[in-house]
């Protein structure tokens, strides 16, 4: 069964990537953007994580704990905070405020996805509803790269490190040469923001490149697998969503 997962957060870019990271692992996610009507979600929805930022406009994230803690029925409820609190000392006093989590902002979605996984068990990575851009031949490749990472983490998980290496670099061909093809699709319909989307793609190979090196000195570390994935669904949920956006339009347009 689906996990569910409120999310308390009033910045609208960070609350979609939390709600398109959590659902591509298969999550039910539901939404306050002020933190006033947490407690009444919390008891309609009976979450099995709350995620919530300290700093919201009309109340505090420590007041809003504090109302969780102190309801018979909530209070089991394990919450992490998301904040850009950074300060010595902030993660103490955060967690002896009674959350049971903390990610700092601007997050790393490794760190993001490791401490989510700690308190929340989470299914393999999926296209959801908010990741599939409409256009065929993008989606088929991310379908792709999706089954191929799952793949990847099963031979991880089962300790098969020769797998492994012979899937990375399938991965790995499989990556540039969707890069390549996109970039084409993304031309023929006259997609404005290409060249960005180029160097985005540039940027994720020379990552993604690098976490593969950093393999051959220390092998494949307990973090490997949320690096891999950041690395991965940076492209299909940060830098296809605008593409997305403009299909979209085109087709309204049309």
């Amino acid at each position: 069964m689906s996990k569910v997962v409120l999310i308390v957060e009033d910045h609208k870019p960070s609350m979609l990537l939390f709600r398109d990271l959590l659902q591509a692992h298969g999550c039910i996610t539901v939404h306050s953007t002020d933190g006033i009507d947490t407690i009444k979600l919390a008891r309609e929805h009976n979450p099995d994580l709350i995620l919530m930022d300290i700093k919201l406009p009309k109340i505090s994230g420590f007041d809003i704990i504090h109302l969780l803690k102190g309801d018979a029925v909530l209070k089991n409820i394990p919450v992490v905070a998301v904040t850009a609190l950074a300060m010595r000392g902030d993660k103490k006093l955060i967690l002896d405020e009674g959350f049971e989590g903390y990610v700092p902002k601007p997050i790393s979605v490794p760190f993001f996805l490791s401490e989510i996984q700690r308190t929340l068990p989470m299914g393999p990575f999926r296209l959801s509803k908010s990741l599939i851009t409409g256009h065929p031949k993008v989606d088929a490749e991310h379908e792709q790269l999706r089954k191929l990472l799952n793949e990847f983490i099963l031979l991880h998980d089962s300790g098969d490190y020769i797998g492994c290496a012979e899937k990375i670099r399938v991965i790995t061909k499989t990556v540039k040469n969707h890069f390549a093809s996109e970039e084409r699709v993304m031309e023929g319909v006259g997609y404005l923001n290409l060249a960005s989307h180029k160097a985005e793609h540039q940027s994720t190979i020379v990552k993604y490149e690098a976490l593969i090196a950093d393999t051959e000195e220390v092998g494949y570390g307990p973090d490997f697998v949320n690096e891999l994935t950041a690395v991965l669904v940076n492209d299909m949920i940060r830098a296809d969503i605008d593409f997305k956006e403009f299909l979209e339009t085109q087709t309204a347009l049309a």
